[in-house]
């Protein structure tokens, strides 16, 4: 068996094949990016992609089962797969989907048609976003301004089972002020900057979808306004008999501007502005 490779063979392929339509060998798909429908599906089912994603990337190789299908054994070294044509793929490969339709790729010497095999191109038709810790389906993003969420983006079409074709996936903030999102493979980070709401577009291929982010309190601002020092009530009332702990103050009777209500023995800076300088708000 002689093995033609669109890139490196030493890479690891997706061992899903599909028998060409000459009968003389396999055609192996290979994932070339991790938002590949194709790849990223990992139950026992996974099959050899019956249709490619508009604008996705794949590779392919090609295992020859016997040379006697080429006209001449010399041409073996010459084995490559190709796009039947340029107008729906992409040469060389890895290859891009061009345009929706059926098309078709060559496992081929460069005078011969060794093999071929089919795909439909279809459009994708939705982006499904998915919390990256507990796998859940989202229809809106909540992060604390000084925290980072993570989400999945998962994109597919309704038009065949088993789709194949990385798509390109980008993220754009409506307010980089509020927060801002950068993407590992399927991964997206949304960083919370200050509390607000901003818009995310999602761009996988050429599908968009915009995702409301909401940007809550930062976690180190959620103990008591008033601090340690008292209570947040008015800050000092004049003529009292008790010093009362007021404002940010530590308050006493000596009613100096450090916080505080005044008491029957203070002056009146300190009882009626309540600590205005250090203390009260």
């Amino acid at each position: 068996m002689m093995t033609a490779c669109a890139s490196s063979c030493d890479q690891e392929a997706s061992h899903v094949t599909a028998i060409g339509e000459l009968n003389n060998g396999e055609f192996g798909f290979r994932c070339v990016g991790e938002t590949d429908p194709h790849c990223a599906a990992t139950d026992a089912s996974q099959q050899f992609p019956d249709c490619i994603l508009l604008g996705g990337r794949f590779d392919l190789d090609y295992d020859l089962r016997d040379n006697s299908a080429l006209f001449d054994s010399d041409d073996a070294q010459l084995l490559h797969v190709a796009s039947a044509s340029e107008t729906y793929f992409s040469s060389p490969l890895p290859s891009v989907a061009l345009r929706v339709g059926r098309a078709a790729m060559l496992a081929r010497t460069d005078d011969n048609v060794v093999d071929i095999i089919h795909f439909d191109i279809v459009a994708p038709d939705r982006i499904e976003i998915r919390d990256a810790f507990n796998q859940q389906w989202v229809d809106q993003v909540a992060v604390a301004a000084d925290d980072v969420a993570v989400v999945s983006i998962v994109g597919g079409t309704n038009a065949c089972l088993a789709p194949g074709g990385a798509l390109p996936l980008d993220v754009y903030s409506s307010n980089n002020l509020i927060a801002i999102a950068d993407v590992t493979g399927t991964d997206v980070r949304i960083a919370g900057l200050q509390e607000g709401s901003a818009t995310l577009t999602i761009a996988l291929g050429t599908l968009r979808r915009d995702v409301m982010v909401v940007v809550g309190p930062a976690e180190s601002d959620t103990g008591s306004i008033g601090g340690t020092g008292g209570e947040t009530s008015a800050a000092g009332t004049s003529g009292s008999d008790e010093g009362v702990t007021s404002g940010y103050g530590s308050g006493d009777s000596s009613g100096d501007s450090s916080g505080g209500t005044t008491g029957a023995g203070g002056t009146s800076t300190g009882g009626t502005t309540g600590g205005s300088s250090t203390g009260g708000m």
